[in-house]
C-alpha cells in the first residue's frame, strides 16, 4: 500500500509539473525559500503565459496524466486484493486535486512571466500555433506515450539483468 501512495503522490507531482521535466534525473534543485515576496507579475504577462500554456497543452496536462496514471495504477495492482481500494482512494485523491488547477495555472503563469517578457511568449505562442509548432503540440501526446513504452522497456529489461546477475 505505501509504494501506492508513492505511486499517487508521484502523480500529482507529475500533473503540477505538466510532466514533462517531473522525472529529470539531473533537474536543478529548486531555489530555497526566500521570506521576501515575489515581485508582482506584469498582467499582460501573466496573460500571456496562461495563453502559451494553452497552446503548447500544459492546461491539458492535468486531464492526459490523471488518465496515464489511473491506467498504470490499475494495471500495476490489478492482481493485488485491495486493488479497488488503492483505485478509490487515487480517485479521492484526483477529486480533491482538481479545484487546484486553476490556481496552479495561476501560479505557473507567474513563474513564466518571472522569466520570460509577454512579447517573448507571444512569440513562442504564435510558434506553436502554426505550421512545425502546431504539428508538434498535436503528435507531442504520443510521442510521449510511445517514449514512455521505450523507457518502460529499458527499465524492464534492467530489472531482468539485474535478477540474473543475482541469481546464483
Amino acid at each position: 500500500m505505501t509504494r501506492f501512495y508513492l505511486t499517487a503522490a508521484a502523480a500529482v507531482l507529475l500533473i503540477g509539473s505538466g510532466g514533462l521535466t517531473a522525472m529529470a534525473e539531473d533537474a536543478p534543485a529548486p531555489p530555497a525559500a526566500s521570506s521576501a515576496p515575489a515581485p508582482a507579475a506584469d498582467p499582460a504577462a501573466i496573460a500571456a503565459a496562461i495563453e502559451l500554456m494553452d497552446a503548447t497543452g500544459v492546461s491539458k496536462s492535468f486531464e492526459n496524466i490523471t488518465g496515464m496514471m489511473r491506467q498504470h495504477i490499475s494495471a500495476s495492482s490489478q492482481d493485488e486484493p485491495d486493488a479497488s481500494e488503492k483505485m478509490k482512494i487515487f480517485d479521492e485523491m484526483m477529486v480533491k486535486f482538481a479545484p487546484m488547477k486553476p490556481q496552479m495555472i495561476q501560479d505557473t503563469a507567474a513563474l513564466y512571466a518571472q522569466k520570460m517578457t509577454a512579447e517573448e511568449m507571444k512569440v513562442i505562442t504564435a510558434f506553436y500555433k502554426t505550421g512545425p509548432g502546431a504539428k508538434f503540440i498535436t503528435i507531442l501526446p504520443d510521442l510521449m506515450k510511445d517514449a514512455g513504452g521505450i523507457g518502460q522497456k529499458y527499465a524492464m529489461k534492467m530489472m531482468k539483468d539485474y535478477r540474473e546477475s543475482k541469481k546464483p
